[in-house]
């Protein structure tokens, strides 16, 4: 099985995952046990650092952050010349900002009591961990050869969970929305890799694993 069929695999697989929290969610509206407990856990450890900390991914993940993040990531994407990377990157964020859009309204669960900071729209996914993980697979899929692509993806994962738990520790979402947000971040982003392997495939482009790729050396 080739790397973008893989791929593929594993984000249905994810979007499966996805859509079974999305299930609980909508049946369930309130907090289950075990996210009533992470909630009362990081409400108990808080820090000015870590709020601190908190706040900044807050700020990270919405406008106009989020904006430049993807409009910064663009340019790197198109300068690094990889063959339908731009689409590939815009096309990833469009889907898993979307989904996200549209499952916040169709399931409409409550946001958390006591929040840190006053969101908007309702709680489940959260976006702000869909655009991270969406974010960060995409750079390390466009970006990164495979064999050199192991220290970045850890960077990559930190930074999505870091998100996750931002959001949680701002009270502003409870774990399962974070958990659905991972899901369909990764699920959309390997999702687009995928599509763009295939059509590489298709059309005799060089692939990843082929090509020189100096952001990643």
């Amino acid at each position: 099985m080739g790397t973008f069929e893989s791929g593929g695999v594993l984000a249905v697989l994810l979007l499966a995952v996805f859509a079974a929290l999305t299930a609980a969610a909508a049946i369930h509206p309130g907090p289950f046990a075990a996210e009533q407990w992470w909630a009362d856990l990081v409400s108990a450890h808080r820090t000015g650092v870590l709020t601190s900390v908190a706040r900044v991914f807050n700020a990270l993940g919405r406008f106009p952050w989020s904006p430049l993040i993807v409009g910064l990531a663009t340019v790197v994407v198109w300068r690094a010349r990889i063959a339908a990377g731009v689409a590939t990157l815009l096309a990833g964020e469009a889907v898993s900002w979307t989904i996200s859009t549209v499952t916040k309204v169709a399931v409409g669960r409550p946001r958390p009591p006591g929040g840190l900071i006053a969101p908007i729209s309702s709680s489940y996914p959260s976006g702000h961990t869909a655009f991270a993980t969406v974010t960060a697979v995409l750079l390390v899929g466009l970006l990164c050869a495979r064999e050199r692509r192991w220290p970045w993806a850890v960077l990559a994962a930190v930074f999505a969970l870091g998100m996750a738990w931002s959001r949680t520790y701002l009270m502003v979402h409870w774990l399962g929305d974070v958990a659905g947000g991972l899901t369909l971040g990764a699920a959309a982003g390997l999702g687009a890799l995928s599509v763009r392997g295939w059509w590489l495939q298709r059309t005799s482009y060089t692939t990843d694993e082929e090509r020189e790729d100096p952001a990643c050396s």
